[in-house]
């Protein structure tokens, strides 16, 4: 990547596709330096680090219009510069094409409505109530009202992560969330749900991880933590961390999940974060 200001930050990566959604990791390369294109100056000479993430888009062939969205950094705790942006790529290096078919979000696709308390919460916490309306998930400071699906009702199993039509909401101590990457299993004939995790990512400076499972119990989601940590770029703050998370399933056929996260280091209690996500089947 150059910027406006002729500044290279050059980025290796590698990773997978499933369905149409790449799954994209930043390899470290101690090579790759943060320079002035001009006079070749290097400005940090730590290696990059960040993530990416895509799909496939486009009405032509399927190699042919990749869009991406990245957030790049070096990896020195003392500069910490970041880069962050979205490119659409194609197979011959022209522009790509103008007619796009990127998925709508969830939240408009399922009826999804949120935001933030007026006046937050003092506890951390995360409850989901029946309202006339459908079921309300609350955290300290963020709600969604949902149209939740009869689960009681639903057979099989589904995998849930985040996808091009995910969205997410919230704020902690160290700023606003800028990334929300989630997933889950479940088995909807025995109401078991296994392989959760969460990782949340604040204004460049924190990053959360969380590990969970849980059950549907009377068409209700229990969810539990594993265990978790909270690292900044200068490596690991805290591996006690207070989670309490919860969500919804919802549409027709629980084409998605609307999930809640509560998160406080118990190291120290200043670090938190929670807010409102969606993932999709």
């Amino acid at each position: 990547m150059i910027t406006t200001d002729d500044i290279s930050g050059p980025a290796d990566f590698s990773g997978g596709i499933t369905d149409s959604i790449l799954s994209l990791s930043v390899l470290s390369n101690p090579n790759n330096k943060i320079e002035d294109v001009e006079d070749g100056t290097v400005l940090i000479s730590s290696s990059i680090v960040g993530e990416i993430g895509g799909f496939f888009a486009g009405t032509g062939p399927i190699d042919k219009t990749i869009a991406l969205g990245f957030l790049l950094s070096d990896d020195s705790a003392a500069t910490h510069r970041e880069l962050f942006g979205k490119v659409l790529l194609d197979g011959d290096g022209t522009p790509a094409p103008s007619t796009l078919s990127i998925p709508t979000p969830a939240t408009e696709d399922l009826n999804i409505d949120w935001g933030t308390w007026n006046n937050p919460i003092e506890d951390n916490w995360v409850v989901v109530n029946t309202t006339a309306d459908g079921a309300e998930l609350q955290t300290s400071n963020h709600f969604a009202m949902i149209d939740p699906t009869p689960v009681a009702n639903l057979t099989g199993s589904g995998s849930y992560g985040s996808s091009a039509a995910s969205s997410f909401i919230g704020s902690g101590s160290a700023g606003g969330v800028t990334q929300v990457v989630a997933g889950l299993d479940v088995d909807f004939n025995t109401g078991v749900i296994s392989n959760g995790s969460l990782q949340v990512a604040v204004a460049g400076s924190q990053a959360w991880e969380i590990d969970f499972a849980g059950s549907i119990n009377n068409g209700m989601v229990d969810l539990n933590s594993l265990g978790g940590t909270l690292s900044d770029p200068g490596g690991l703050i805290s591996s006690s961390i207070e989670a309490n998370l919860g969500g919804v399933f919802t549409g027709i056929g629980a084409e998605a999940f609307v999930g809640g996260f509560d998160l406080i280091d118990e190291l120290n209690q200043f670090n938190q974060v929670d807010g409102v996500y969606t993932i999709e089947r």
